[in-house]
């Protein structure tokens, strides 16, 4: 997957998915996370001018009533925030 996101991002466009193992097992689809990574890729590229980094962060969140805003807030988390270099 990483591979496949670095051939779309191009040459000029770093990316940052740093690796942990002390995440939390999720109940997920695992067929679902590729198009999505894809999605915030693409939108990435497309949104960089030049030179930049796509970085993908993860994290462990205690209490499902949190909402984006509320994460936003308290930790500064983004979506997908785009730099340029």
């Amino acid at each position: 997957m990483l591979n496949m996101l670095r051939r779309l991002l191009g040459g000029v466009i770093d990316l940052v998915f740093p690796s942990r193992n002390d995440l939390w097992p999720v109940k997920m689809d695992p067929s679902q996370i590729d198009p999505i990574m894809v999605n915030l890729a693409l939108n990435a590229r497309d949104a960089i001018q030049g030179a930049g980094t796509f970085a993908v962060k993860t994290g462990n969140v205690i209490g499902d009533a949190c909402t984006y805003s509320e994460l936003s807030r308290i930790f500064g988390w983004r979506v997908c925030s785009v730099c340029r270099a």
